[in-house]
């Protein structure tokens, strides 16, 4: 079972359809990206959650880390993560492999 939800366009904004109506649809992609992104605090209904991605993107020799937290917030999120693969750092390539427990 996927998760659906708003979706969001390539600038975080809310996709409208041509005809004005949001959309609805498969959020499992968009819920990790949210998460991979966002830093501790960023949800006040989920002050724990998060990976801050930025702060390891700046900094050499993380990567190993970088993977350990991704696996982690998203296990707490309830996704069994079966691989995260660092693509390009420098233009923040990341594979994650996961799906949500059901």
């Amino acid at each position: 079972m996927t998760a659906k939800d708003f979706i969001l366009d390539d600038d975080g904004d809310l996709y409208i359809s041509p005809e004005g109506d949001f959309v609805i649809g498969e959020s499992d992609h968009q819920h990790q990206k949210d998460i991979v992104q966002a830093f501790k605090g960023h949800y006040k209904e989920f002050p724990f959650i998060g990976v801050g991605i930025l702060q390891y993107l700046k900094a050499n020799g993380m990567e190993a880390e970088m993977k350990k937290a991704i696996k982690l917030e998203l296990e707490s999120d309830g996704y069994r993560v079966n691989a995260v693969e660092i693509i390009d750092l420098d233009k923040n390539e990341i594979y994650i492999d996961a799906t949500r427990n059901i």
